[in-house]
């Protein structure tokens, strides 16, 4: 699958809630840094960084990967690893294009290739990852739930995602992942659609596609990695990673 597959890493400075919160410092690197070097212990060789900044991309210069500057009005990171994927790859020659979040600066590199063989062993459009985790999280705005089908054969069709505690009555929650592995066919489609009224709602890109039919597998892991948002998630990860 490796040489099938295009991993793409979306950047951007502009950040709400933590403004320029790829090039912070953790340790001795910068947290972007710190999710390119889990791209490269994943096996996965081809990598992307996509970035509207340019300081951005100076900043991975050391780590020796591809790099493109797309648009930096782009309306989400999905559009953002499109647009890198379109110029980067213009024979289309990936099979799969992995979009990785990158403000995961602790993720486990195994994730890739998990959701990579989600979405091939599946008949979805998209396919991504979720970890089981306490009614503690489930009830944190910054979580996003999944609500899934049957589980067979460790995957699942997801119906929905919000960041309210979801199912209410379940027995156990689930944390999903900053993680998606399109068919390049998908990826396409995504990208055309209009933004739909729960993805608007919930802030939540992956409701586009299931209000317009299209189809999410999930997969399962164990690790919840950090996903730096405000300024108690940075010194969460200086604290770990540091």
């Amino acid at each position: 699958m490796n040489q099938d597959t295009l991993v793409v890493v979306p950047s951007r400075l502009a950040a709400t809630r933590l403004p320029n919160k790829p090039i912070l410092p953790i340790g001795q690197k910068s947290m972007i840094r710190h999710v390119i070097q889990r791209v490269k212990e994943s096996g996965f060789t081809n990598i992307l960084l996509a970035s509207g900044d340019q300081e951005i991309i100076d900043e991975v210069a050391p780590d020796n990967i591809f790099t493109i500057l797309t648009d930096p009005n782009l309306p989400s990171g999905t559009d953002r690893v499109h647009a890198g994927a379109k110029a980067f790859d213009k024979e289309g020659k990936f099979k799969y294009i992995v979009n990785l979040q990158g403000d995961m600066p602790n993720f486990d590199p195994h994730i890739i290739g998990e959701c990579v063989k989600v979405l091939a062993e599946s008949r979805s459009d998209i396919a991504t990852l979720c970890a089981p985790t306490t009614l503690e999280d489930a009830e944190k705005f910054s979580v996003v739930k999944p609500v899934f089908g049957e589980v067979k054969n460790g995957i699942a069709r997801a119906f929905y995602f919000s960041r309210s505690k979801v199912p209410y009555f379940a027995e156990e929650f689930y944390h999903h992942l900053g993680i998606y592995a399109f068919k390049r066919e998908s990826l396409d489609k995504f990208v055309s659609l209009p933004q739909a009224k729960m993805e608007l709602e919930e802030k939540l890109e992956q409701l586009r596609a299931l209000e317009n039919g299209m189809t999410i597998s999930i997969g399962f892991t164990k690790h919840v990695p950090i996903s730096v948002d405000t300024p108690d998630d940075l010194e969460n990860a200086r604290n770990l990673l540091a």
